[in-house]
């Protein structure tokens, strides 16, 4: 599901509506403004494998598996200024049983609320009930392909079936209750071995009466606790970048120099946060590793850990504000993602 939250993660960075960041950007180092957007992780489950995904590949260890409901309670409450919450990151939302409660709690608060799943998930139609009346705001279904042969070729122990299937009971729901949310969407990343059924996939959202939007497959170089882990890149260009639909190529696999992949200062150190199970906070969505996290909301307040040494020193590698503490290592060192001073 990796390759679907990180594109997630960019396009909500670019949706800020209340603070740019730009103006978060020249602020200084010492106290950057509250963000607006958080991703909570709350389970380090999944039900599949899927090629790219530290978590699907075994290659790190969670320091806890489920969050709880307390846990969630206690980071929500120091939290209640963001307006927009992502219920994913590596595993499986729908796997914590306690995930409607926290959906509950956070469109009681008057939260924008979003999960992304892999919905290859056999369950009851109580499950359908539950995410018709949660007032979930969107469901991003992550399914790369129209076919079992190709959906499986990165989603492995997917089941393609099951997912349309799912998306056909919720839909019909939808349409029994004449409910309009959540707004549900598939999300097809293409691929080489999944290119060929962009027309098909095209029909199929049709009949389905869902929305459907391709996007760029990725690598996983983006991943800097990871990405070498994962296999010599030019040979994952050749096996797993599309051949003839090249509009779907993305930018950072045609430039002559890979690193930076992206021209711009990171925007997640300014704009954005991301809570593990154990309620630790990781600095962007490219980082897995439980030693990478910046603080834990759990024992910390949100000011102490937003505006802390980690945080102040990872956002000036990327600033002209001269950094006068004492330095500290973080992951941000390593990353090669965007452009540094």
């Amino acid at each position: 599901m990796i390759s679907h939250i990180k594109n997630a993660y960019s396009k909500a960075v670019e949706k800020i509506k209340y603070m740019t960041f730009s103006t978060r950007y020249k602020q200084n180092l010492s106290f950057i403004n509250y963000p607006e957007q958080v991703i909570i992780n709350t389970i380090d489950k999944c039900n599949l494998a899927c090629i790219f995904c530290p978590l699907g590949q075994k290659m790190y260890k969670p320091t806890i598996e489920t969050m709880d409901f307390s846990t969630f309670q206690i980071v929500f409450n120091k939290i209640l200024f963001v307006k927009w919450i992502g219920f994913f990151n590596w595993g499986e939302p729908f796997l914590n049983p306690h995930l409607f409660d926290m959906i509950w709690l956070a469109k009681k608060n008057h939260k924008h609320t979003v999960v992304h799943s892999n919905f290859s998930l056999q369950r009851n139609s109580l499950f359908f009930n539950k995410i018709i009346f949660s007032e979930l705001d969107e469901l991003n279904i992550s399914c790369n392909g129209a076919s079992q042969k190709s959906y499986e070729k990165y989603h492995i122990n997917g089941n393609f079936k099951l997912v349309v299937s799912n998306m056909k009971k919720l839909r019909n729901l939808q349409k029994k209750y004449k409910k309009e949310s959540p707004k549900i969407i598939w999300k097809f990343l293409v691929h080489r071995y999944n290119e060929h059924e962009l027309v098909y996939a095209q029909h199929l959202a049709k009949s389905l009466d869902i929305e459907l939007k391709f996007d760029f497959f990725r690598l996983g170089e983006d991943l800097p606790d990871m990405h070498r882990k994962f296999g010599n890149l030019k040979n994952k260009i050749k096996q797993w970048l599309p051949r003839k639909n090249i509009d779907f190529i993305h930018q950072v696999y045609r430039k002559n120099k890979l690193y930076p992949l992206f021209d711009k200062p990171c925007p997640f150190l300014f704009s954005m946060f991301i809570i593990n199970t154990d309620g630790s906070i990781f600095p962007c969505c490219y980082v897995s590793e439980p030693s990478t996290a910046f603080g834990n909301l759990i024992t910390d307040s949100f000011n102490k850990m937003w505006n802390n040494h980690m945080y102040q020193y990872s956002r000036s590698i990327f600033k002209n504000n001269n950094y006068r503490s004492p330095k500290v290592y973080t992951i941000c060192e390593k990353c090669k993602n965007y452009t540094k001073l």
